[in-house]
């Protein structure tokens, strides 16, 4: 669709691009009457009807005629109740059949519906919440093509001069429209945008990680916050976006919502206040801000571009959004060993691990009968930034590597876009131009945790790109297999950051990265910030956890952070360690419950990772068994990884389906599957419930199980039309169970044999 702007000349207006066409010009057309404009053409109607010739009241024609005029006159005053009407009621006066786009001036109220004879719009959005009311709306001016249809409307400013302009684009056969909003004034008058989505009754998901993941996203508040990724552990404030996002939600009841990058974005969410959802609302303000988005990646003018798409429900919007490209598939599966068997990590600082503390770490992880995929060394460098291995203890680095690989491992580490002040890299890199600089064209460091200072290498930059890629490629040559890359948020830009190249959106900074990184790593490659990256077909990491059990960034958001991934693209999930940012040397071995409780949970994720060993708590204090239960758990991950994960990825490849998915998912309608955040499904069959309390606080649990035939993992064959059942806990395991069937009854033949929940049973209840 051409863009549309105009131009006023006295009382005439010309159209430049698609014709546009008045409310008062348009006579084919049926015209839509606003709530407090419209009626001028309406008032010269009746004042015409109402000038009749007065008469002589004595003569008989002159009766007829007196007849005549109180016939026309009853019929002006019902014209004019019309017309008042019109003018004075909030909505709008339509007949069967309406524009699917229609405004009130009054109230700034967008209502968008799916069809013209709907009686409800599918969405509706307050607009302009931060315009001076001095500025008058004028239009709509109508603009029309074989496919589509747009409603202009125009602020003009007391002297009469156009401001801004709302641009609403529906398609003739299509459910959707699009909102587009921008700047007609001098670059003196810089306006910023504030548009509020009613969220209604339904339940909304999306947008990104966030410290406390609720699910669904309306259980919890967003203040507003830039649209900018960001290290949530490091971050304030707890409201901020974090290393994973994309400007897109949607709601249970289908209803998809999409943000273009070109928008300097911050967004907020209010809660509702009541269970009708009243008061709640999703916000999108487009402003200035020169420190978060720089004016030197922006258009000149401040905009904002959204859309809405009503698709009916949950699992049709994702559908859509995978079918229309949105969401890209996976060009490929991440690499199978490290989604069957665990990551080992050494999460010390390099200098403290020699090669005797390693080899034993490595073989202790064997003689407890745990398998291992890759170990994972953490940083490598004495300095961030260094790019070399360097261990004092390793004076041979190829050598030892050699080692590991004989021992079946592959070996990671660490890598950041940072190189500290004191790195031997430091001087080379500014000499080269290789770092984001400020306004003033200087390296601009960023203090990236408490004791590092550093500069960021640009990745917009073709010279420093290279020099980065070529610095991973001699630390493959040395004998590493791949890398965990880090620090890749748009958050840890300098502030006014200035690239070689525009990014027009900090967050497509991430996006490179990730691009760039993963083509050196290849499909063991694990990424910890993502931005419009769904096809690169790598693990995607959610951030560590505190060693808690709560939503804030604990245990239970391990469960809505996967959840969150999922719907935005990402099945290829890498939980965070298990037991999270647990600190056995600050903390000491607490809450073996807790630790077990996680390995059990991540047992049904994509992949597994360990930083604190299971025999830590190996030390007879423990009420727990914690190596048996850490064993039988990673075990179970194996088989079930074999058996299913393994599948589903392979199908991500050609579908874009998620491998965790919500309740909903087979479920769509149903309220407490849309509601439900410790019950989550494997593909479309195999149901996990999380266990996120201590069980002597919870020694049972609700759970709602979706209509159909049910195999519990305790081998109780079971029918559920949709309801809720209680479920007790116990500390062997976390429940599951496996559908065989969508009907509420189950045949005779239920091939219960063949399931999961068969092959690999828990211990009863």
């Amino acid at each position: 669709m051409a863009a549309t702007s105009s131009i006023s000349h006295g009382s005439v207006r010309f159209a430049i691009g698609a014709p546009r066409v008045t409310m008062e010009q348009q006579e084919d057309e049926e015209a839509l009457v606003p709530a407090d404009g419209g009626a001028e053409k309406e008032s010269t109607v009746v004042a015409s009807l109402s000038l009749s010739r007065r008469s002589n009241p004595s003569t008989g024609a002159d009766a007829s005629s007196r007849r005549y005029r109180m016939t026309i006159a009853g019929i002006g005053v019902f014209a004019v109740a019309i017309v008042l009407f019109a003018a004075f009621s909030p909505s709008y006066v339509r007949s069967k059949d309406h524009e699917r786009v229609q405004f009130s001036k009054s109230t700034k109220r967008l209502s968008i519906y799916e069809n013209t004879s709907d009686d409800h719009p599918f969405v509706e959005v307050s607009v302009a919440n931060n315009f001076d009311s001095a500025l008058e709306v004028h239009g709509p001016y109508v603009s029309h093509h074989s496919v589509w249809k747009s409603w202009t409307y125009e602020w003009r400013d007391v002297s009469g001069v156009g401001v801004v302009d709302m641009t609403v684009t529906v398609e003739s056969n299509s459910s959707c429209a699009t909102v587009q909003w921008k700047s007609l004034a001098s670059p003196l008058f810089d306006p910023s945008f504030n548009d509020c989505i009613a969220l209604g009754s339904g339940h909304w998901y999306g947008g990104g990680e966030l410290f406390t993941q609720h699910w669904p996203l309306e259980k919890g508040r967003i203040n507003t916050t830039a649209f900018v990724g960001r290290d949530i552990v490091n971050s304030l404030p707890e409201t901020a976006f974090g290393s994973v996002l994309e400007p897109l939600f949607f709601s249970s009841q289908g209803l998809v919502v999409r943000v273009n990058d070109s928008a300097p974005l911050f967004v907020s969410l209010a809660p509702s206040i009541d269970s009708h959802g009243s008061g709640a609302e999703l916000c999108f303000i487009s402003e200035r801000n020169e420190d978060v988005y720089p004016q030197v990646d922006r258009p000149s003018k401040v905009t904002l571009d959204y859309s809405v798409c009503a698709r009916g429900s949950p699992v049709k919007a994702y559908q859509s959004l995978v079918g229309d490209g949105y969401l890209k598939k996976p060009k490929r599966v991440p690499n199978v060993d490290m989604m069957r068997r665990p990551i080992w990590a050494l999460v010390s600082e390099a200098e403290k691990w020699t090669r005797d503390s390693i080899k034993n770490f490595t073989q202790r992880i064997i003689d407890h009968g745990f398998s291992y995929s890759v170990l994972h060394m953490g940083s490598i460098s004495r300095n961030v930034g260094d790019f070399i291995f360097e261990n004092r203890s390793l004076p041979n680095p190829s050598s030892f590597l050699a080692e590991l690989h004989a021992r079946n491992f592959s070996v990671s580490a660490s890598v950041a876009l940072f190189v500290n002040v004191e790195s031997v890299n430091f001087d080379l890199a500014v000499r080269g131009h290789y770092f984001v600089k400020g306004p003033n064209g200087e390296v601009n460091l960023v203090r990236w945790s408490e004791d590092d200072q550093a500069g960021v290498i640009d990745v917009t930059n073709n010279d420093s790109l290279a020099w980065f890629v070529d610095r991973l490629r001699d630390l493959l040559d040395v004998g590493l297999d791949t890398f965990q890359f880090r620090f890749g948020e748009a958050g840890y830009l300098p502030l006014q950051h200035i690239t070689e190249q525009p990014l027009g959106n900090p967050n497509l900074f991430s996006s490179r990265y990730a691009r760039n990184s993963t083509a050196i790593g290849g499909n063991r490659s694990v990424i910890y910030a993502a931005y419009h990256v769904q096809d690169l077909g790598c693990f995607v990491a959610l951030r560590n956890r505190n060693f808690t059990w709560g939503l804030g960034n604990g245990l239970h958001s391990l469960v809505t952070g996967a959840l969150t991934f999922s719907v935005l693209g990402y099945p290829f999930v890498l939980p965070g360690y298990v037991g999270g940012n647990l600190d056995i040397a600050r903390r000491g071995l607490d809450d073996p419950e807790l630790f077990v409780r996680w390995v059990q949970l991540n047992a049904f994720l994509p992949a597994m990772q360990f930083a604190t060993a299971p025999w830590s708590y190996d030390n007879g204090n423990s009420p727990l068994n914690v190596v048996d239960l850490s064993r039988k758990a990673v075990a179970l991950h194996q088989q079930l990884s074999e058996f299913l994960l393994e599948g589903l990825a392979r199908d991500a490849t050609s579908t874009g389906l998620p491998l965790v998915r919500p309740l909903w998912w087979i479920a769509p309608h149903a309220e407490p599957a849309l509601v439900s955040d410790t019950q989550f499904l494997l593909g479309s069959d195999l149901m996990v419930v999380a266990v996120v309390q201590p069980i002597a606080v919870s020694p049972s649990m609700s759970v709602y199980v979706p209509a159909g035939c049910w195999q519990h993992c305790n081998g109780t064959i079971f029918t559920s039309s949709g309801q809720m059942f209680s479920e007790q806990l116990a500390l062997t395991h976390i429940p599951y169970m496996c559908r065989l069937s969508a009907s509420p009854s189950c045949p005779a033949a239920t091939g219960a044999g063949s399931t999961f929940c068969a092959l690999q049973p828990c211990a009863p209840s």
